[in-house]
Order: C-alpha cells, then sequence, then structure tokens
C-alpha cells in the first residue's frame, strides 16, 4: 500500500513538470539557454532533483533529473571560468548558428555584389572611359604604366610591408565598418556600397582580362582578394540584416527586432574582423611577391576559398539545418523577457541597451534642454579661456585638408559619395575640441566641469538599489574627485584621446553602478574593480563598447545629414561650398551639446552592464538564492544531499 502511494505521488510528481522539463531540455539541445533562463533552470531543476533524491531514491526520475541538471551546472561554472573558452564558444557556436540564421541576407549580399561586378566589366568592356570615371585617371594611368613596363601589379611593391599591412587594415575595417552601419539606413546605404565596390572590382578586373593577364591578374589579386571580397559579402549581409530589423519587424516591435537584428549583425561583423587582418597581412607580405611559383599561389586562393565556404557556409548547415525550431528561436523573443531591470538578475547587451532606451525615452526632453543648455555654456566658456582656440584651428585645419580646393574638383557621382563621407566624418573629428586635452590648455577645466556634471546628475538616480540605501555626504563628495579620472587619462593620451575616451567612458559607468550596488558607495573601490573585469570580462566590455560606438556614428552620422539637408535648402550643394569655417564651428557647438546627453546615456548602459558582469563574475544573487531555497527545504522538513 505505501508502495502504491509514493508510485502515485511520483506519477504526479512528473505530470506537474513534464512539459518544464521538456522546455529545458529543447533549449539544452539546441544552445538556447540564456543566462536569465540559466539562473532559473538551475533554481528549478535543484530544487526537483532534490524532491527526487529525497522521495523517489531509486526510481528513474531521479536519474533523469540528474541528467539534465548537469548540463546546466556545467554551463554555470563555464560562465564562471576564464575568458579564453568564450572565445571559443563564439567562433565555434555563436557565429556559425548567427550565420546560418542570415544565409538569405548573404545571398542577396552576394547576389548585388556580382550584379555590381557584371555593371563593371561589361560598362568598362562597352566604353574604356567608364574605368577613369570609377577608379579615377591617377589610378588607371598608374596602371598602364605597370603594364608598359612588364610589371602590371606592381602597385603591391610600392611601399614597405609594415606601412602597407597598417594602411590597409586600416581602410579594409573602416569599409567593413560602413557596410555594417550603414544597413541602418534601411538596408540602402549596405546595399549601395556592395553595388560600388562590385563596379570597381568588374572595372579592375576586366582592365587586365582584356590584356591577356588573367592569370596573372587572378593569382595575384586574389591571394588576398579570396578572404577579402568574400569577407565583403558577409560583412554586407550584416549591414542587410541591420536593416532588416527596422524595416521588416514581422510580428515582433520595430525595437525588438532591431534588437534581434543587432545582436546577430554585430556578431556577423565581430567574426570577420580577423580575417580582414589575415587579407590585410597577405596582401602586404605575399602579394607583392609576384615570381612565387603559381602552384603555391593556387593554394592560398583555394585554402581561403574553402576556409570561407566552410567556415560561413558548410559549418553552419551541418549544425543547424536539423533543427526545425530554429529559425523561430532565432527570430522570437523570449517569453521570459524582462520588461523592467531588476538588480540581481543576468541578462544581455541588448536587453540592456532596451533599458537605456527607455530611460532615454523617459528624460529624454530633460537631457536635451539641460544639454542644449550646458553644453552651450561650456562652449562659450572654452572660447573665452582658450581665447578663441577653436576658430584658429578651425582655419589651421581648413588650410591643412583643403577641403575648399578639392570640393570643386569632384569630377564624378562615385567621387562624390567618397568625398561627402569625408566630410560627414568632421562631426566626429570636432569632438577633438572637446576632449584632445594637451593640445588645448583650456580643456581641462572643460573636460572636469563636463564629466562631473555627469557623474552628479547619474549619482542621482539609482537603478541597481542594491546595498547601499542611502547615500552618505562622503558619496557626493567623491564625485567632484571621480571627474578628475577621464581629466588625468585624456592628458596622458594626448593624441590618443579617442581611444581613451573610449576606455574611460565604460570604466567610468561600471564604477558608478558597482558602488551603490557592492561596494557601498566607494567609487575608488569600484572603479578599481571595473579594471579587473575589463580583463576578466573582454568581450563582453568590447562588445558594450562596440554597441555604444556604432549607435554614436548612428546618431553623428544623422546630425551630418539633417545639416546637409538644411545647407542644400538654402543653396545648391554642387556650386556652394558646404564646409566652410561657420558650418565647423556648428559641429563644434554640436559635439559640446550632444556630448552630456550621450555621456549621461552611455553611462547608464555601462552600470547596468558592470552589475551584471559583478553578478557573472560573483554569481552573490544566485547563490543568495539557493541559500533561500535551502531555507525553505529545511524549514518544512526535506532534507537535500
Amino acid at each position: 500500500m505505501c508502495n502504491l502511494v509514493i508510485g502515485m505521488r511520483e506519477s504526479k510528481f512528473i505530470d506537474q513538470n513534464a512539459e518544464k522539463w521538456k522546455e529545458y531540455e529543447r533549449d539544452l539541445e539546441a544552445d538556447n539557454l540564456g543566462p536569465d533562463k540559466m539562473e532559473k533552470a538551475f533554481i528549478e531543476l535543484n530544487d526537483d532533483l532534490a524532491y527526487a533524491r529525497t522521495f523517489y531514491k531509486n526510481r528513474s526520475v531521479r536519474v533523469f533529473l540528474n541528467n539534465l541538471l548537469t548540463p546546466v551546472y556545467d554551463r554555470v561554472y563555464e560562465s564562471r571560468s576564464g575568458g579564453w573558452s568564450k572565445v571559443s564558444a563564439f567562433f565555434t557556436k555563436t557565429a556559425p548558428r548567427i550565420s546560418y540564421s542570415a544565409r538569405k541576407f548573404m545571398l542577396i549580399s552576394l547576389m548585388t555584389a556580382l550584379l555590381g561586378f557584371a555593371i563593371g566589366y561589361f560598362g568598362t568592356r562597352h566604353d574604356s572611359d567608364f574605368a577613369r570615371t570609377v577608379l579615377g585617371d591617377g589610378y588607371v594611368n598608374m596602371t598602364e604604366d605597370n603594364i608598359q613596363k612588364g610589371d602590371p601589379l606592381g602597385v603591391y611593391k610600392s611601399s614597405d610591408p609594415a606601412e602597407m599591412f597598417f594602411r590597409i587594415a586600416t581602410n579594409n575595417l573602416q569599409v567593413a565598418f560602413y557596410f555594417f552601419l550603414f544597413g541602418a539606413l534601411f538596408c540602402v546605404g549596405t546595399l549601395y556600397l556592395l553595388l560600388i565596390n562590385g563596379i570597381v572590382l568588374g572595372v579592375f578586373t576586366y582592365m587586365f582580362t582584356s590584356r591577356g593577364l588573367t592569370t596573372e591578374y587572378l593569382l595575384t589579386v586574389y591571394q588576398h582578394g579570396t578572404l577579402e571580397i568574400l569577407t565583403m559579402v558577409v560583412e554586407g549581409a550584416a549591414g542587410i540584416m541591420l536593416g532588416s530589423g527596422l524595416l521588416f519587424p514581422g510580428t515582433l516591435t520595430r525595437l525588438q527586432s532591431i534588437q534581434n537584428a543587432a545582436r546577430k549583425s554585430i556578431v556577423l561583423f565581430m567574426v570577420c574582423i580577423p580575417i580582414i587582418m589575415v587579407a590585410a597581412f597577405i596582401e602586404s607580405y605575399l602579394t607583392r611577391f609576384t615570381e612565387i611559383p603559381a602552384g603555391l599561389r593556387s593554394m592560398v586562393i583555394i585554402f581561403s576559398l574553402l576556409y570561407i565556404l566552410y567556415y560561413f557556409v558548410v559549418m553552419p548547415w551541418l549544425k543547424f539545418r536539423g533543427n526545425k525550431e530554429f529559425d523561430l528561436q532565432e527570430e522570437q523573443p523570449k517569453a521570459e523577457d524582462n520588461k523592467t531591470w531588476k538588480a540581481g538578475e543576468l541578462y544581455s547587451l541588448g536587453e540592456l541597451l532596451l533599458f537605456t532606451l527607455a530611460k532615454l525615452r523617459n528624460r529624454f526632453t530633460m537631457w536635451i534642454v539641460g544639454g542644449l543648455i550646458f553644453g552651450t555654456g561650456l562652449f562659450f566658456l572654452a572660447q573665452w579661456l582658450g581665447d578663441n582656440f577653436i576658430q584658429s584651428d578651425i582655419r589651421f585645419q581648413l588650410r591643412k585638408t583643403s577641403y575648399q580646393n578639392q570640393f570643386n574638383e569632384i569630377n564624378s557621382s562615385v567621387s562624390y559619395i567618397f568625398y561627402s563621407l569625408k566630410l560627414a566624418s568632421w562631426n566626429v573629428f570636432a569632438g577633438r575640441y572637446l576632449f584632445f586635452l594637451r593640445e588645448f590648455p583650456a580643456l581641462p577645466i572643460i573636460l572636469w566641469l563636463l564629466w562631473t556634471a555627469v557623474l552628479f546628475l547619474s549619482a542621482a538616480d539609482n537603478p541597481e538599489s542594491g546595498k547601499m540605501k542611502s547615500k552618505s555626504l562622503r558619496y557626493w563628495i567623491q564625485i567632484p574627485f571621480m571627474g578628475f579620472i577621464p581629466v588625468v587619462l585624456g592628458y596622458v593620451t594626448g593624441a590618443a584621446w579617442w581611444l581613451a575616451l573610449w576606455l574611460i567612458w565604460p570604466l567610468m559607468g561600471k564604477s558608478m553602478g558597482l558602488s551603490s550596488y557592492a561596494f557601498q558607495g566607494n567609487f575608488f573601490r569600484s572603479f578599481l574593480y571595473s579594471v579587473k573585469l575589463l580583463f576578466q570580462k573582454l568581450i563582453r566590455f568590447f562588445g558594450a563598447i562596440l554597441l555604444v560606438l556604432i549607435l554614436y556614428f548612428i546618431v553623428m552620422f544623422g546630425l551630418w545629414f539633417l545639416t546637409t539637408v538644411l545647407l542644400s535648402i538654402s543653396s545648391s550643394f554642387h556650386s556652394s561650398n558646404p564646409v566652410g569655417e561657420n558650418v565647423m564651428m556648428y559641429y563644434v557647438w554640436l559635439n559640446y551639446v550632444v556630448w552630456p546627453v550621450l555621456l549621461l546615456a552611455g553611462i547608464y548602459f555601462y552600470r547596468l552592464n558592470g552589475v551584471v558582469l559583478y553578478e557573472k563574475q560573483t554569481g552573490s544573487h544566485l547563490l543568495k538564492r539557493v541559500e533561500e531555497i535551502a531555507f525553505k527545504k529545511e524549514v518544512y522538513g526535506v532534507e537535500t544531499e
């Protein structure tokens, strides 16, 4: 009779939890167990296993739960281990999974590039002047001179290898970033760049094949070009994916759709970076040796082709083709996604971005008006303290770069587009008049005032709800001293102010979050711990920076585009110079106004990320929950092993 009762209790126990266990089992098999769900699985399965060990010691349900909980334990402890396992998982699991999800976008990207190639190849074949329109007279003349000298690809031998590597790697990374970023312009920007690059490749190909240099051209250029061109297709897919999330949200809200698209497209972009570096190395150090036997050069090309096809096509297909629920899992938000911030929970960078955007929407008017007033005051204060140093340096930059003279020499639509991008970069360059401390002696005071004000406003809010329940006088006194940290670092780095800014910004944000969450309002201890987290959680650290950097460029390029439209209304864009001293001064003022708002929003994002990193590192909240479970079991008389 006793055994019968126990059997009935066991069947009821299984019936009540079967669906939950099946869901966890499916998520484990599909590698779809996120940090928040992992915590939930750890607690619930631990609880179920303890119950099964108490009442069903010799039953199969105990064995089943033990086997189900084992991989969850492994992943919890793996998340607290070193960073190399995460790097390996990123390149062997995450990236192939996203590549499979992006297979349609890769096809669109490839077809667009091939269309551009056909236009360039047959356009040059029909009209020889088409090459000069696309590549410019200088490049065409240089290539023809090299062909006449019997060294058609001598362009690869004209520079020092190290210098060439740095220049090519920098340029290719910049172009890759444009492919990704311009996808936010409703896919049109990325598709246009794919078409233009395809046209350039087609023109370049016809210039050599039409002169009987097909074999030499293919063996030389495609040593590095195989990786470079096919990676361009992947970069284009990342941009198209980003734009499609904006254009076609489907059943999701547009914000959810953008979050999913941005998360996946960033992965594609990041996995291309090491390939771009390898291609730059081959182009700088190997392509110049045109006397290398054709067999060896062919092996480099074939290996490069096979690697790209295997990594981005074959391996993702082999790993995920059998998962019928894959696309649904990728495109739909998790059912347990949290809509409000909860201290101690684990969130992805995309979720933290949503919290930040929600905060920005709630405080938008206040932050914009405050930034306008405060930034304008800082701008005129800097002018007064620096004796109009901004105007003087702008005049020097105009003479140095010859913007005005170059603009009148534009002779093609392609040149106009790339020159327009060069002008747009001034809006980013203008940030030097706020952060380049060593160049402009008045700026340390300005930057200290800026950071102190931002830190005070950030400290007034306390989203973490951590151990520090009330703010003491010591808490507020520390803030002006914390404001000196970015000033000192900015002054020490000098011309590298851009790098210093994007490193100190997340460190300051993380220290703000951790100070109230775990360090009882001690900013300096939390800052040192943030530096420690930088090295221990390097991938997530730079992932957060990249996400904010992308949003920053979207904002700055959007403001530049708005300014260009306003200028074109007042005068013809082609007949008048769009970049003069007054316009450049406007961009400097714009940086002074926008940066206070950007710093506030960025610090909010980084401080939440700091709390999540702290939880991932220490597991304090998870351990506290487990202790509470153990206490409840003891109260109810259930023993645990």
